[in-house]
């Protein structure tokens, strides 16, 4: 994911990545951007981009060979993978919701070690449901969704955006206490999607994402952030003018 930022950058704003060397950078000067997936119910995958400069930066960091960054498990810590673009990743299995992952910065003694950056594991989820799901008025019916267990620990964002066979904006809305339900109102997309040529049926997907903000080692830049997701979608048909 992280390493589209840098492509969207040059294609669009005609500015490219740069590159800096972890061994020139204070631990205080690193940005670090981590996030943990639940793909599956016990199966999680971490990542992290480091970068120099600020959020918005375009200048990501490859570790030194004297630095080393890692991500421990229930006392089980791999060395993450560098996979370009300043991005490293890993992988674990059998890891349960609630379970903290931390991710670990060594630093060759050069500079500050970073190693209480943590984030709780978030609950997958594995069903979702619309009513209704097909023919729907999108100018005057509402749209009930449910997804997995309830009362869970972060906040929940629910975007619907075009599949195929129609056009229309994007909407999305952030739920701040997950509850394992919520409504999309009557009008959010209004007036109807329209069906593109040649289409007799108006595809929308539905995408429901659990996000937990993590904690991140006061060693690093003031900007690194860690969060953990999990996502589901929903496809459901709409009325279309």
């Amino acid at each position: 994911m992280f390493r589209f930022l840098c492509l969207f950058a040059i294609l669009s704003a005609f500015t490219a990545c740069s590159e800096a060397d972890s061994c020139t950078i204070k631990t205080s000067g690193l940005v670090f951007t981590g996030g943990v997936e639940t793909i599956s119910s016990g199966h999680i995958t971490t990542s992290t981009w480091m970068r120099v400069g600020d959020a918005n930066s375009l200048t990501y960091v490859t570790l030194c060979p004297q630095d080393r960054l890692s991500v421990k498990v229930n006392n089980i810590e791999q060395s993450m993978i560098g996979t370009g673009w300043g991005i490293y990743s890993s992988a674990f299995n059998n890891v349960a919701a609630g379970d903290t992952v931390q991710f670990l910065l060594y630093r060759s003694g050069s500079d500050e070690d970073a190693t209480d950056t943590t984030v709780k594991v978030a609950t997958a989820m594995t069903a979702a449901t619309a009513s209704p799901d097909t023919n729907i008025n999108t100018t005057n019916q509402a749209i009930d969704l449910t997804w997995g267990d309830t009362s869970q620990e972060g906040t929940v964002s629910i975007e619907m955006q075009p599949k195929s066979g129609c056009t229309f904006t994007p909407r999305s809305h952030t739920i701040e206490n997950d509850l394992g339900a919520a409504q999309i109102p009557a009008g959010t997309i209004s007036p109807k999607p329209i069906l593109n040529v040649g289409s007799s049926t108006c595809r929308a997907t539905i995408t429901i994402k659990r996000t937990i903000l993590g904690i991140v080692d006061a060693a690093l830049d003031p900007d690194s952030t860690l969060t953990a997701t999990a996502e589901i979608e929903k496809e459901v048909t709409l009325q279309a003018d």
